[in-house]
């Protein structure tokens, strides 16, 4: 047989970034996902026609290169590379044996088509079977299994909390992990220090090959869609899903391929299953990747709590990712570029096929690629801990390394609250998109909603964005291969991104876009520039058809053949500033000497009303050195309006003496600039071990372009201390001790406005006593749903109570306490913390049931605080075909009916009588079951009978 990937031997290159090297094959983009919260990272193996896997780091700041891969991934390619030292935390998984010198991939040059016979992303994943070879290897120096064999099988399996059930259930039987088995305990031949490189990274192609050689002789890999491979302990930050060649049991092929350290379970391993299915990651707009529980291929384990072996599991796919894998057909989707929609849109996670369950807005703009989603969330299944039920919107940009980001309205940062999700009588309206949806009423199906384009809307961006300066001026020698990264500032009040389709190749954009402020990062290859000046403008466009924001990179290249040359990298500006005096003008200039100048000395001298420094926060009047400098520019502050002309000189003394002159015009306004806040309440109350005490004050600013920020005087905590005209500042008074605690908190805009508030807090001794969050919940539930899940906030008031422990327990077999990896009996806790409790519906018959949690304070003068849980479990609506009573009609229906006709056991939730009579003519026959087989295999359509309500 042969070997799963061949290793390169390659002879270790200086680690100079001029190394360059182009290389052509199939490339294998990997996400790696850290086990705590960090940044992601990517890796490349690019395996050339020779069957050499070639491992690549990629720089993970480079957005537009990661987004670029994620389009071109398992397709033929030519990269540029170069030998380089990466830091650790950018390094790639497969760093290479000499790492941290490292080859990087810089560029993607050309595209061509995939050697495979089907890119990742497209609908040939949906309605079909893929089946994993899951592996599980030991290090040989490490004995110790993680979980016993069985439990990994539990894990890919048809059953709550398994990678198949999830899958199933995300696409309504369309994708599943069936014929799915594991393999092992093997033993590796190496320890596990051979399987990591010099940065602590792992080996990923290495490890892949040896895992797979000692299962080989128990393994048909050509049996299989994909491979999983477990190992016993972790190498560096993470678990890895995307893909790879394999060349075992036939020709060579592209598989998706996982590698899962020692602590992945669910969540982690249908995460990598995602990735190995050509998923991205998806996320909120604030350009936190893991931050999203609307999405697996975000927060990973943000949804339901499983149990300690399994951990948790996120929420399903978004309709943005099940729409990539093909899973959601286009008879359920709406395209809307003009005019108006209204209609039901059904939940996809249990959608019945009679009501659209996305919607499509593209969106205008320089690139065809961005678009808004409309989908709709309920709480059912592996769904059942979203955030909340209601509408869900999402921009689509593959422009982007997370594509589909949630819309949230509110932009406090918190991607899972109310403000990113809409219910009846809400109205989203976003004039730049031209977009306008209202949830009109809910119904049986789903939420019944209103969609209308009332223009064309002009892409992603911000009504209000702006670069923090105006432009930059740059001078280097045609010799110079070295990438000089810069960024510039980008000052927002949403979303925004760069709009330039034509990029001069010598400038590279690694990020392009974002939300609010953010930095807009660049880099200049002098050596690919023309001799002389060039110069281009980066733009934002603004609202209104106003010109766009503009930014001005000036590069100039002198001779390579005659490099001899000082330069002054800006000839000077004119600006203008506020004379209040708020804040300083800082900027930056570079003494660029070069050739036979390289080691001449300078000596600088600024007039009376600038200051030069070298970076280290030291200023001079004057400063000398030898060699090229980086200087900046820092202007003295001013209180008067009027003209200033002030001057930069430096000497250089070299083959002969220059004088370079920089000169400074300033005009200083005279700006009336006023800071107003809004309703506060300014004092409180309260008993000590009350919960922390919030409050918020709208910000004005009489300058609707400055920004604000927020200091405080004693032991307030500011929650948001900083926006734009009409943000909220937030803040939050802990009442831990008795006192009467006074703070003053002063906001001061950009532009020189002040304001100022005075926060008194009393908290005072009370009679030691449990109080709780609130006293009941009540909920009303489908048969059929595994778990209904809560939660209630204990506190302890009194000074004396600061020491003591409460207690919590319930008397019902149907309701468990639990906390975040076990269940349990009783839960404790000190002071302000949440009982968690979870109810088990599978031991329910439809009815209603009341329990009751006492919690518990021991001397304490008060009775136990009691909180009423109340649930209503009723009988799911049988539909005709739907036999065994899951909301779905399909060959698991047809398995029912079969199964009753020969008098073999069936689910005793299944109501074959009615919903096994799929065609409605009284009677349970082998004809309702071929009728459901042709409707799974989409031989006929699911219409006229099947679908109704039965009788």
């Amino acid at each position: 047989m042969l070997l799963l990937l061949a290793i390169p031997v390659m002879t270790p290159l200086p680690a100079q970034e001029s190394d360059e090297a182009a290389l052509t094959g199939t490339l294998h983009l990997v996400w790696g996902d850290p086990q705590q919260d960090g940044d992601p990272r990517y890796t490349v193996l690019l395996t050339d026609e020779d069957g050499v896997m070639h491992p690549l780091t990629v720089d993970a700041r480079d957005e537009s290169l990661v987004a670029s891969l994620i389009r071109s991934n398992g397709q033929r390619v030519t990269v540029r590379t170069r030998t380089t030292t990466m830091p650790r935390l950018l390094a790639g998984a497969n760093a290479g044996v000499t790492a941290p010198t490292s080859r990087e991939l810089t560029t993607l040059v050309s595209v061509g088509n995939s050697f495979t016979t089907a890119k990742l992303t497209t609908p040939a994943w949906a309605v079909t079977a893929r089946p994993y070879a899951v592996i599980l290897c030991k290090f040989s120096d490490i004995a110790t299994e993680p979980l016993p064999r069985q439990r990994y099988v539990d894990m890919y399996a048809n059953a709550p909390g398994g990678t198949d059930a999830f899958f199933r259930e995300a696409s309504r039987g369309r994708l599943t992990m069936e014929g799915t088995r594991v393999f092992g305990w093997y033993t590796l031949p190496k320890p596990r220090a051979d399987y990591t490189d010099a940065a602590g990274e792992a080996r990923l192609s290495l490890m892949a090959t040896d895992c797979l050689a000692t299962a080989d002789a128990d393994v048909d890999f050509s049996q299989f869609g994909g491979i999983g491979t477990h190992y016993n302990s972790r190498i560096g930050c993470c678990s890895w899903g995307g893909s790879s060649t394999v060349s075992l049991d036939g020709p060579s092929r592209n598989m998706p391929f996982m590698w899962n350290m020692d602590w992945a379970r669910s969540g982690t391993v249908a995460h990598e299953a995602g990735h190995s299915f050509g998923l991205p990651h998806s996320s909120g707009p604030y350009g936190a990747v893991y931050d999203s529980q609307w999405d697996v291929m975000s927060s990973a384990s943000g949804g339901s709590y499983l149990n300690a072996d399994f951990g948790r599991l996120g929420s399903q796919f978004m309709g943005a990712y099940k729409d990539r894998l093909g899973l959601i057909p286009d008879s359920a989707k709406v395209v809307l570029t003009t005019g108006r929609w209204s209609g039901v849109i059904e939940p996809h996670s249990r959608a019945a096929g009679r009501n659209p369950q996305l919607i499509v807005l593209p969106l205008a703009s320089s690139r065809s690629n961005i678009w808004m989603t409309i989908e709709a969330r309920q709480r059912v299944g592996t769904d059942r801990s979203i955030p909340s039920e209601g509408v869900l919107l999402a921009t689509v940009d593959n422009g982007r390394s997370e594509p589909a980001q949630v819309v949230d309205v509110d932009g406090n940062g918190d991607t899972n609250d109310p403000g990113a999700v809409w219910t009846v009588g809400e109205r989203y309206e976003d004039p730049v998109r031209g977009v306008v949806m209202t949830v009109d009423s809910l119904t049986a199906n789903g939420p019944a909603i209103t969609v209308e384009r009332t223009r064309n809307g002009s892409g992603i961006n911000a009504t209000l964005a702006r670069f923090a300066r105006s432009g930059t001026s740059v001078a280097y020698a045609a010799s110079d291969t070295t990438l000089r990264r810069d960024s510039v500032q980008v000052l927002a009040t949403g979303s925004w991104a760069i709009t330039n389709t034509a990029i001069p190749s010598w400038l590279q954009l690694f990020r392009r876009s974002g939300m609010g402020n953010g930095w807009v990062v660049y880099g200049i290859r002098p050596s690919v520039a023309s001799l002389g000046r060039s110069v281009t403008l980066l733009q934002l466009p603004t609202p209104g058809g106003l010109s766009p924001q503009q930014f001005s990179i000036e590069l100039g290249v002198t001779s390579a053949t005659a490099p001899d040359a000082v330069l002054w990298s800006r000839r000077g500006q004119r600006i203008t500033l506020n004379a209040n005096g708020m804040a300083s003008n800082v900027d930056t200039v570079r003494l660029q000497l070069t050739g036979s100048w390289n080691t001449a000395t300078w000596s600088m001298t600024a007039s009376s009303n600038i200051q030069a420094t070298d970076g280290s926060g030291l200023t001079f009047t004057t400063r000398s050195g030898t060699g090229s400098a980086l200087t900046r520019v820092r202007r003295a502050l001013r209180q008067t309006a009027g003209l200033s002309i002030d001057t930069l000189q430096v000497t250089v003394t070299g083959p002969a003496v220059q004088t370079l002159l920089l000169v400074d015009t300033v005009e200083y306004v005279a700006i009336t600039n006023t800071v107003t806040l809004g309703t506060r309440r300014g004092a409180l109350s309260v008993s000590l071990g009350t919960p922390p005490q919030f409050d918020s004050v709208q910000v004005r600013l009489s300058n609707s372009g400055a920004t604000w920020t927020a200091s405080r005087r004693r032991d307030a905590q500011l929650m948001r201390a900083s926006g734009f005209d009409g943000d909220w500042l937030i803040w939050t008074r802990p009442p831990n001790t008795v006192i009467v605690s006074i703070d003053t908190i002063t906001v001061q805009s950009s532009d020189g406005g002040t304001a100022r508030f005075v926060d008194t807090l009393t908290v005072r001794d009370a009679p030691v006593r449990v109080v709780l969050s609130r006293t009941g919940g009540s909920r009303t539930v489908t048969l059929g749903r595994l778990t209904a899940v809560d939660s209630v906030m204990v506190g302890i008031l009194g000074l004396a109570g600061a020491s003591q422990t409460w207690t919590a327990n319930s008397g019902s077999p149907s309701l468990v306490l639990h906390r975040r990896d076990a269940f349990i009996g009783a839960a404790t806790g000190a002071r302000w913390n949440f009982v968690r409790f979870s109810r088990d519906l599978t031991m329910l018959a439809p009815g209603r049931y009341i329990d009751t949690i006492r919690v518990n304070l021991p001397g304490a003068p008060t009775a136990p605080a009691l909180f009423i849980d109340t649930t209503t479990v009723t009988a799911p609506s049988v539909v005709a075909g739907d036999a065994d009573v899951n909301g779905t009609v399909n060959a698991a229906d047809a398995t029912t009916v079969l199964r009753s006709l020969v008098q073999l056991p069936v689910s005793s939730r299944a109501n074959v009588r009615t919903g096994g009579d799929a065609n409605c003519d009284g009677m349970i026959t082998v004809a309702d079951a071929v009728i459901l087989l042709q409707i799974d295999a989409g031989v006929v359509p699911a219409t006229n009978c099947v679908g109704r309500p039965g009788s």
